[in-house]
């Protein structure tokens, strides 16, 4: 089925419901399809140390997962 079927199917199963509780989550849904992207959403902060560690792993500026694990390990299973 094609795009343009798929919304006449859905035309037609909206106007044929008569529960507005349907009629409210298919507007919440494609309200929020709407919406800006959650990139648009992040504080300038966030964004600025999303894209500092994306140029640290094109650069392969990495901590191997081992020795995270290990960090994290020593830091709160063997706290006490």
């Amino acid at each position: 089925m094609d795009i343009q079927a798929t919304k006449l199917e859905l035309v037609q199963l909206i106007l044929k419901t008569n529960t507005p509780a349907v009629l409210e989550q298919v507007r919440r849904m494609l309200q929020v399809e709407t919406k800006t992207d959650w990139w648009d959403n992040l504080p300038e902060s966030v964004r600025q140390f999303i894209d500092l560690s994306l140029q640290e792993a094109e650069h392969e500026e990495l901590i191997p997962h081992d020795d995270v694990m290990n960090e994290a390990r020593a830091k709160y299973l063997n706290a006490k």
